[in-house]
């Protein structure tokens, strides 16, 4: 156990070091133990027995930090329409389902057809923001569960403001997504879809893009 606590202690920080958040990562730490800077890192990767309580709850809070902005970097660049961005963080065996029957509802279980999704989603609702509210980091690198909650603006081209909250609930391996579970209020989803379509936007309410 110690072994694999260790191992899974360094994959984390040479995972921070390649994202090249040290600064703000170890400020956190300080901030949260109260410890000069860098101590809590020192005692992650001590040996002794009376740190691997504190090597357990260190590694995880700074998987938890990383994963958290990425988490927002991730909304924030579907926003923006950097889907390349967006794209890089997914795993090749991905399943992807938005509730609801809708142009935007259903599941896709390859890259292309989340990539033409994410495409989609940014021609029907172009000006949409994401107000992340919470998110909840649950497991390791090699199992880990995040659950975001976050409210969805958009102003539609008839005028009328689009508001609804949901909920990502997403699967990751080793830093990439393989499985996201989104869900929402479907009827507002469907109703700002009508109003985008009646509004000039037919692919508002296509067929849904599944694989």
């Amino acid at each position: 156990m110690r072994r694999v606590l260790r191992v899974a202690v360094r994959a984390i920080l040479r995972f921070a070091a390649k994202n090249r958040d040290w600064p703000g990562l170890l400020e956190h730490i300080a901030i949260v133990h109260g410890a000069p800077i860098g101590k809590k890192i020192a005692v992650g990767l001590c040996c002794s027995s009376e740190g691997y309580s504190e090597m357990r709850y260190d590694s995880h809070m700074i998987y938890s930090y990383i994963l958290k902005k990425k988490v927002v970097e991730a909304f924030r660049n579907v926003q923006a329409h950097k889907y390349d961005d967006v794209m890089s963080g997914i795993s090749a065996n991905i399943t992807h389902h938005f509730a609801g029957d809708h142009a935007l509802g259903g599941t896709r279980r390859d890259l292309v057809t989340l990539r033409k999704w994410f495409e989609r989603l940014g021609r029907v609702l172009p000006n949409l923001e994401f107000e992340v509210k919470s998110i909840l980091v649950k497991g390791m690198p090699w199992d880990t569960t995040v659950i975001a909650r976050w409210v969805a603006t958009a102003r539609l081209n008839n005028g009328e403001f689009y508001t609804n909250p949901g909920v990502h609930i997403i699967n990751l391996r080793w830093g990439k997504a393989y499985r996201f579970d989104v869900y929402e209020d479907t009827q507002a989803v469907a109703n700002g879809l009508a109003q985008q379509a009646t509004a000039g936007i037919p692919e508002a309410v296509a067929a849904k893009l599944e694989s």
